[in-house]
């Protein structure tokens, strides 16, 4: 079972047992780098802009750009995808690519019926709008080098939250 079995599974059971169900935030359980700003930001977001579907915070990409992404294959490494590409050394000159940064997914219950969002998280519906942070402000905890950011992160939040 995957994020967005469980997903609709606890939207259609809360929907169920609860009336006026409109809109839901999903956070995930392992990460600290979310306060009730960025909720609140998120929940006026889809009340204000019935146009859209959700709101998912993402950073942008520098030098984790998908361009300089790289594989190992029989121990050598090689463009990912096998995609013969040419890229410059300059990650200026790349497109903007953005990567959920593990905060916070709010969207409209019915989304998660459609399943038409960006792959692979489709319970976000078609018309996702993303609120861009900073790097460092979106980081689920996995390792130890996880729990020293989150642990300096929730140390260090009130001077750094504008940054």
């Amino acid at each position: 079972m995957n994020h967005g079995d469980v997903i609709k599974h606890a939207v259609e059971t809360v929907d169920s047992r609860e009336s006026g169900l409109e809109n839901v935030v999903l956070l995930l359980g392992n990460t600290v780098m979310v306060d009730g700003e960025l909720i609140d930001k998120a929940l006026d977001i889809l009340q204000s802009r019935t146009d859209i579907d959700s709101v998912i915070t993402v950073w942008e990409a520098a030098d984790d750009h998908p361009l300089r992404a790289l594989e190992i294959a029989d121990g050598l490494v090689r463009p990912y995808g096998r995609q013969k590409r040419e890229v410059s050394t300059e990650r200026q000159s790349y497109p903007a690519a953005y990567y959920y940064d593990q905060g916070i997914w709010a969207f409209r219950k019915e989304c998660v019926q459609r399943r038409d969002g960006p792959n692979p998280w489709w319970w976000m519906g078609r018309r996702c709008l993303p609120i861009i942070r900073n790097w460092v402000a979106g980081r689920d905890i996995h390792t130890l080098l996880d729990v020293s950011i989150a642990e300096w992160w929730v140390a260090n939040y009130p001077r750094i939250k504008d940054l």
